[in-house]
């Protein structure tokens, strides 16, 4: 039967032979994306929803316990950079980047979604403010971080 096939092959003409190489590795890189590409940004957008949800909990749990019953606590300044350095690692993930830009701390993290999202829920719950978040899933299956705190 492989001869027939090859003596298929060989009597078509080189440029449908070219033709089917190009149909070939466009449909292996169309399986790659649809096996690779696509779950990941799915687990991205679910982590990113979860956040969300985690975040309006805390803060429907905040309001309902009323602000002036509960004092809230800040993370920021020395001990905000100090958390971000000693608990990044102990949490198991990589800090990449950290810096300050005037009043506010820039920090670039990454690791397994799951540990990283549940260390940035816990350093909000110490009473770390983050100003701005960003979510990109990494080519090693890890999610970077980029945050901006208050």
């Amino acid at each position: 039967m492989k001869t027939v096939i090859a003596m298929k092959w060989q009597r078509l003409a080189e440029s449908d032979r070219r033709a089917l190489r190009i149909l070939g590795a466009v449909l292996l890189l169309g399986a790659v994306y649809g096996a690779v590409v696509v779950p990941s940004g799915a687990a991205l957008e679910s982590a990113q929803e979860r956040l969300q949800q985690a975040r309006s909990l805390n803060q429907s749990l905040a309001d309902s316990l009323g602000r002036g019953l509960v004092p809230v606590s800040v993370l920021s300044g020395e001990a905000l950079r100090t958390a971000l350095s000693q608990g990044s690692a102990a949490a198991g993930l990589e800090l990449r980047n950290l810096s300050r830009d005037g009043q506010r701390t820039q920090t670039l993290l990454s690791g397994p979604a799951e540990p990283l999202l549940r260390w940035l829920g816990d350093l909000e719950a110490r009473g770390a403010r983050m100003a701005q978040l960003r979510l990109t899933p990494t080519a090693d299956g890890l999610l970077e971080a980029a945050v901006h705190w208050q």
